[in-house]
């Protein structure tokens, strides 16, 4: 959920659900996380198709979404790794 808010560039209401989160007593970093891992299942993903990126659901506002929206592989690293820094 936090690296999709990141991708979605929604930077205060990532931190207000990284707040929600932390209160709930939930984890918002994960420190065995493997990003390369991470990147590769979603290269599997079975709405990609060949030689385009992986379409992903992005936020613009609380419960405005839009589905299908390519995303640049070094952003989703960069989203996926922001999780294992904390």
């Amino acid at each position: 959920m936090l690296a999709a808010l990141r991708l979605s560039g929604t930077d205060g209401l990532r931190e207000e659900v990284r707040a929600l989160l932390e209160r709930a007593g939930l984890p918002t970093t994960l420190d065995d996380l493997e990003v390369d891992a991470v990147v590769a299942a979603t290269e599997r993903d079975k709405k990609r198709r060949a030689g385009e990126p992986v379409p992903f659901v992005l936020v613009r506002a609380p419960g405005d979404v839009v589905h299908g929206q390519p995303v640049d592989p070094d952003d989703l690293r960069a989203a996926v790794a922001e999780l294992r820094r904390g």
